[in-house]
């Protein structure tokens, strides 16, 4: 679990440091939280006031975080994190690979590994009038494997967070925690979700397309927009207008078909 979150977390922080540092209001975990634990506080607080947004730092904190993020500027260890842990793990053992981890990568973008790990950190964002936002990390829970490059998505930098497809299983799984953060937060509370956590990437797409080709579908329905226009105020097609702009789409429908579709 801390290897994977400790390289996903490398991964993305090529970021200019002080813009990731200023924004330091996120607050991640390996297992879901509980409403006691998810607390989230008004704040007015700008990312100008450094006072105040570090207050909730100590200065060997800073420092780890500073030395965090001018190691994260070393493209061959960002490309190559997940390989150099696996090796750790083998020649030096998991007790002080995890040791390490914790202290460092681990440890500086992510609050902890639970709900009970992660209070102290909540505790003191609260205290410097910092809310949080619940984000749980999904890919800790994949295991390492082989993985094909994401179509569209640069092999270089990571602009966003992005989920290879695993299997409709792990979809359901991170489904399920997805829900439970959220009914776990509180009324005021924020949870952060990827919906390509939850499934596959492709048809994800393919849903976005039909959706809108089928407010294209609408807007034609009566010919061109600037013809249609005060159809459209109320967003209202009747079953004639919808049965001729099918039938000049093209589509062959019975009568039947049309007003089943209609309906």
């Amino acid at each position: 679990m801390l290897r994977a979150s400790a390289s996903v977390a490398l991964r993305r922080s090529r970021v200019p440091a002080a813009r990731y540092m200023s924004a330091a209001t996120t607050v991640s975990t390996t297992t879901p939280l509980t409403t006691e634990n998810a607390a989230v506080v008004p704040s007015t607080l700008s990312f100008t006031q450094t006072e105040r947004i570090f207050a909730a730092k100590s200065t060997a904190e800073l420092v780890r975080a500073y030395a965090v993020f001018q190691t994260c500027q070393i493209p061959f260890l960002v490309r190559h994190s997940q390989a150099m842990i696996n090796v750790s793990y083998k020649v030096v053992g998991s007790t002080i690979t995890d040791w390490a981890l914790k202290h460092t990568f681990f440890g500086h973008f992510c609050a902890g590994e639970n709900a009970e790990d992660i209070q102290p950190a909540l505790k003191r964002l609260e205290s410097a009038g910092i809310g949080a936002i619940l984000d749980y990390a999904a890919e800790a829970d994949v295991e390492a494997e082989k993985k094909t490059p994401l179509d569209g998505v640069s092999s270089n930098e990571l602009q966003a967070r992005t989920y290879d497809y695993e299997d409709e299983a792990m979809c359901d799984a991170n489904m399920r925690i997805a829900l439970q953060a959220i009914q776990d937060a509180p009324a005021n509370g924020f949870t952060a979700i990827k919906c390509t956590a939850m499934g596959k990437p492709e048809l994800l797409q393919r849903m976005s397309s039909i959706l809108v080709e089928t407010q294209l579908l609408f807007h034609s329905l009566d010919g061109p927009v600037s013809r249609a226009k005060e159809s459209y105020v109320d967003r209202l097609v009747d079953y004639p207008t919808f049965k001729t702009g099918i039938q000049s789409a093209g589509a062959s429908f019975t009568e039947e078909e049309l007003d089943a579709l209609f309906r």
